[in-house]
């Protein structure tokens, strides 16, 4: 049986209280993950997401991380999520981590912190249970898609709002042409205060920074088209016909967590790990 002792890593982004959120930005453009363990020197604090950052409306070069953990709250960020110990099983671990909404969860030992399981790990772990299983059942159809030429900001929105990650960029046909994830958005991060954005409040948010915009041009840079944003290769998806162990390999193989579903070059739907999780957790 896998437990946590067989899935615990020790690869993960980490962060101190004391650093500026700038910094932060920096290791997830650099490790390109999607949450990061906090801990005061040593001592253990929580676990913050790459999401938390672009509902923020804050200063990144000034705001520190332990002025975030002060102002927590649940609407903008799961910070104290659940623990594992080494003993827990690969059920209570999808269970935790489906409910927690986060990508990783940290394990102790005898109050020891020892490292994480990550959401990937977890879906290598399982795919032996959907050996054969048509993806048919499980991926969500119709799924949300934007334009090349939909502006940043609406896309940030959309982020926010549906807790989105990722979404599928396409042309008026429907084609599938690239992605654009948070991980896109953030390599982008630029600091846009309120006053100089001009937006309303749904739409205050920090701003990106693109090759071909300067400073003057905050205002300019929110309503900028994506295109130059967006992932267009390599595209990782997946037949209406194919199996659930084939896209559970073709997202562990790639390392993110969704998959899209294309038929005859169109988007047709998208499956998730949470998709994957919320059925396993339910046998």
């Amino acid at each position: 049986m896998v437990v946590a002792k067989d899935l615990v890593s020790k690869d993960f982004i980490k962060a101190e209280l004391s650093e500026t959120v700038s910094k932060l930005i920096g290791k997830f453009k650099q490790k390109k993950g999607s949450h990061a363990v906090v801990f005061d020197k040593k001592k253990y604090v929580g676990v913050i997401s790459k999401i938390f950052l672009l509902k923020s409306r804050i200063d990144p070069s000034k705001m520190k991380i332990s002025n975030i953990v002060k102002r927590r709250s649940r609407a903008k960020t799961n910070f104290f999520v659940p623990v594992l110990s080494l003993d827990s099983g690969l059920k209570d671990i999808a269970k935790l981590m489906f409910s927690s909404d986060v990508k990783i969860l940290p394990v102790f030992d005898k109050g020891k912190f020892l490292g994480v399981v990550n959401i990937v790990d977890v879906l290598k772990s399982i795919r032996k249970e959907y050996r054969g299983v048509p993806v048919e059942s499980f991926y969500s159809r119709a799924p949300k898609t934007v334009f090349v030429n939909t502006p940043v900001g609406e896309v940030i929105n959309l982020f926010n709002k549906l807790k989105f990650s990722r979404v599928p960029v396409v042309n008026k046909n429907k084609e599938f042409l690239g992605m654009l994830t948070l991980g896109d958005l953030v390599r982008n991060f630029h600091v846009w205060t309120r006053a100089s954005l001009k937006l309303s409040s749904a739409a205050q948010h920090q701003g990106f920074k693109r090759s071909g915009y300067d400073m003057g041009e905050k205002s300019s840079q929110v309503n900028a088209p994506i295109r130059t944003l967006v992932s267009y290769s390599p595209l990782y998806s997946i037949r209406p016909g194919s199996s659930m162990t084939e896209a559970i390999n073709t997202m562990a193989k790639a390392g993110i967590s969704s998959v899209v579903v294309v038929e005859n070059r169109r988007v047709v739907g998208i499956l998730t790990a949470r998709d994957i999780l919320k059925d396993y957790v339910k046998s």
